[in-house]
C-alpha cells in the first residue's frame, strides 16, 4: 500500500468498517468510532479487498434474514389453526366469563381471516386452502353481533349458510 492510499489487505480495524457499513453505519459514523479521518475512510471503502470482505459479510447477512424469515413462516403455519381454534371459542363464549364486545371481536377477526383469497407463491407448491363451515346458528349470531357493533364492511362479506370459507 501506497501512504495514504487504500489497503492491500485489511486489519482488523478494516473488517469492523465492513460490519459498521453492513449494518447501516454512516462514514461519519466509522470515522467517529474509528479514529480515523473521514477521507482515509472513504479511501478504505474504495479497496477492492475491502469491497470484496463488504459484498460477503452482506451475502452472509441476507442468507441469514432468508434462514429466520423461513424459521418464521413455519412457526406463523404451525400456530395459526391453534389462534383460529381460539378465537373461535371465544366467539362462542366457551371460555368462562367472556364479554360481549371480546365475542364480537372474535368474530369480526374469524370473518377477516376468512375473506382474505389464498396467497400463491408462484413457482412453489402450495398447500390445499383450510375450509370452515358454519351452521345457520352460528352465521346468525355472527350477523347479530356484527350489526349490535355496526361493523358494515366486515358484515358484507358475510358467508350463507353451510358455505365453505377458505383461509389462507
Amino acid at each position: 500500500m501506497a501512504v495514504g492510499g487504500p489497503p492491500d489487505k485489511l486489519n482488523h480495524r478494516h473488517i469492523l468498517m465492513v460490519y459498521m457499513e453492513a449494518s447501516g453505519k454512516t462514514s461519519q459514523e466509522m470515522a467517529e468510532t474509528l479514529g480515523y479521518h473521514l477521507n482515509r475512510v472513504h479511501t478504505i471503502r474504495r479497496a477492492a479487498c475491502y469491497q470484496e470482505k463488504l459484498a460477503e459479510v452482506r451475502a452472509e447477512i441476507e442468507e441469514r434474514m432468508i434462514d429466520r424469515v423461513v424459521d418464521l413462516c413455519a412457526a406463523f403455519d404451525r400456530e395459526a389453526p391453534h389462534a383460529f381454534q381460539t378465537l373461535q371459542r371465544l366467539h362462542r363464549g366457551r371460555e368462562e366469563g367472556v364479554p360481549p364486545a371480546v365475542r364480537r371481536k372474535a368474530a369480526v377477526d374469524i370473518l377477516e381471516r376468512a375473506s382474505t383469497a389464498p396467497k400463491k407463491n408462484v413457482g412453489a407448491a402450495s398447500p390445499a386452502p383450510r375450509t370452515i363451515s358454519f351452521s345457520a346458528r352460528e352465521l346468525e349470531d355472527m350477523r347479530q353481533a356484527l350489526e349490535e357493533d355496526e361493523q358494515w364492511e366486515t358484515l358484507a362479506h358475510m358467508p350463507e349458510p353451510d358455505q365453505p370459507l377458505l383461509l389462507p
